[in-house]
């Protein structure tokens, strides 16, 4: 089962009642503008042909046991979903470029990667529930067309239906018939919430919710289990228990699925229950290296052989795309150790599909989401002689997709050099420490207006010097005809929200919310914002959000 929204051919006022009828099951599914129904890939296949669904199908896993690898470093070699060449483009910007990933059954696969390399996207075309530009999409070596019939994602955040019981919720994805309730009794057995069963939503913590989402996605006995950062809305306890949880149906065969398929962002977590971990690379996403886990369960997070495995996937993730062959030959002495080779995949792209084709697919490098701020905050906890940055990550409570765009602007500003998975502050960062404010704020705007990666400030900076209009341009301007031609809107009205918040730190440009419009800072006074830069915010990561535009637009009503 999977989640996806209401078929083309439901009528406009079905959408407008917000209830799609299934009248042929006997079932009914709650849809609006912003829910995702819940359908069964092979009930909706079927609805979509005009084909009366099966009635009476007993799913085969009820009542025995399947086989899974007990270790996590064997697996039957069958390929059960593989992507070939994909490419996936939104408009003239490719998104994934010439990917290829394969899912073998007997196997647990992570897929790592930083925020806007496409991993939720690669979840997506696996599921069906997105249709790649170009490559092949393949089940059990056939093409497939609309969602794939051997898959089911459990998403991270609960989507329960919350006039619904337990037991309604994990029926709600189940074919109609006399076998029904006791599938979905057995799959709520199974998750361990029989108590739980005439519950509601609003009765149950948060990981007791999830549970009910995995009975729910277990109920259509998937061969393919697919997740999206499952385990990332809970606590850090509450995460753990239920991951071990998983581990022990999967490795008991208790559970029908082949494989799992895994997005995650915590390389510790990915470390700690994966048989393989993909990692990607960004701007467009693409493979970047597989490394196998060879470490038997259970898996001890103090042991010499894990902790060089988390390590080593910090140092592939940190290190830029030029290096590849030179980490290749680095991380010898490390598989010494652990005793698992690390594939460093080609990063060349082919420009064989035609949406690689087209003018302007090649993406601009993405701004950190962070705060200077933030990077002001770093420097104080990098050790004089460097630090590992998984050690950093773990010191401060940071998964990578949080410490991760720190360093990254850490090192974009010219701060830091990232070495082996090491961060070191270099000596124009040892000066940025003893600076006053303004000495960090001219260090900032000469690095901003000069690096490749920081493109879009000076291209703003310049915009703004050639206007005619007092300096000022539409906000707009730069969205319509600088950042649409190289990111998703989504992507791009986040790229426009960072580079004002550097902007403005580097005193360079700032921006009038009542007006939208940006303009060419002539004096102290015109600055509205004031950069916080104690080490305890360093968690906070860049938002211009609504209270931050009402406190500007406050601040200039009183002016």
């Amino acid at each position: 089962m999977i989640f996806t929204s209401c078929p083309s051919s439901t009528s406009v006022n079905e959408r407008r009642c917000g209830l799609y009828q299934c009248s042929e099951a006997g079932l009914n599914f709650g849809f609006g503008a912003s829910r995702m129904s819940f359908i069964p890939c092979s009930m909706l296949a079927d609805f979509r042909r005009g084909i009366k669904p099966q009635i009476n199908r007993q799913p085969s896993w009820v009542g025995r046991s399947t086989t899974s690898p007990q270790d996590g470093s064997t697996s039957t070699g069958t390929k059960l979903v593989q992507l070939e060449k994909v490419t996936y483009a939104f408009g003239s910007t490719v998104v994934i470029a010439d990917l290829d990933l394969d899912l073998v059954e007997g196997e647990i696969v992570c897929l790592l990667g930083p925020s806007g390399s496409g991993k939720s996207t690669i979840l997506r075309i696996i599921a069906g529930l997105a249709k790649p530009t170009s490559g092949g999409v393949l089940y059990r070596g056939r093409a497939f067309e609309g969602v794939n019939p051997g898959t089911a994602i459990v998403f991270q955040t609960f989507a329960l239906y919350p006039w619904l019981t337990v037991l309604e919720n994990v029926e709600l994805g189940i074919q109609a018939g006399p076998s029904r309730r006791s599938i979905a009794l057995k799959a709520i057995d199974t998750i361990g919430l029989d108590g739980y069963i005439d519950a509601y939503p609003r009765e149950l913590s948060g990981g007791m919710r999830q549970r009910v989402g995995f009975a729910r996605a277990l109920a259509v006995q998937p061969e393919v289990l697919c997740m999206d950062e499952p385990f990332s809305a809970l606590d850090v306890l509450t995460a753990e228990n239920l991951r071990s949880e998983l581990l022990r149906l999967w490795q008991g065969g208790e559970i029908p699925t082949r494989s799992i398929f895994i997005v995650t962002h915590g390389i510790e977590e990915a470390v700690s229950i994966a048989d393989r971990i993909i990692v990607l690379q960004r701007d467009p996403g693409r493979v970047q290296a597989v490394l196998p886990i060879a470490i038997p369960h259970p898996r001890d997070k103090r042991s010499p052989e894990f902790q060089t495995l988390v390590d080593r996937v910090y140092t592939v993730i940190s290190r830029p795309e030029e290096d590849a062959d030179e980490l290749l030959q680095t991380s010898d002495a490390a598989s010494e150790m652990s005793q698992v080779p690390l594939t460093v995949m080609d990063t060349k792209i082919s420009i064989d599909s035609d949406a690689q084709r087209q003018p302007d697919t090649k993406r601009k490098p993405m701004l950190p989401a962070v705060r200077i701020g933030s990077v002001a905050g770093l420097l104080n906890f990098i050790d004089e002689d460097g630090t590992d940055i998984y050690r950093l990550g773990q010191s401060l409570q940071l998964d990578v997709d949080e410490i991760y765009p720190i360093i990254e602007a850490a090192d974009l500003i010219g701060l830091v050099d990232v070495q082996e998975g090491d961060v070191l502050v270099n000596d124009r960062g040892a000066e940025f420490i003893k600076s006053s404010i303004n000495q960090r704020k001219a260090l900032v705007r000469e690095n901003v207006l000069k690096e490749e990666g920081s493109w879009l400030i000076p291209q703003i900076y310049h915009l703004l010097g050639q206007s005619r209009r007092s300096n000022r341009i539409p906000q707009e301007l730069i969205f319509d005809t600088v950042l649409l031609k190289h990111f998703t809107p989504q992507e791009a009205r986040k790229q426009l929200e960072i580079a004002i918040e550097w902007g403005r730190y580097a005193e360079l440009f700032t921006y009038d919310a009542l007006s939208g419009e940006l303009f060419l800072v002539e004096g102290e006074d015109d600055i509205v914002h004031e950069e916080l830069e104690r080490p305890d915010l360093l968690r906070q990561q860049l938002q211009v959000t609504k209270t931050e535009s009402e406190d500007i637009r406050e601040k200039t009503a009183e002016r």
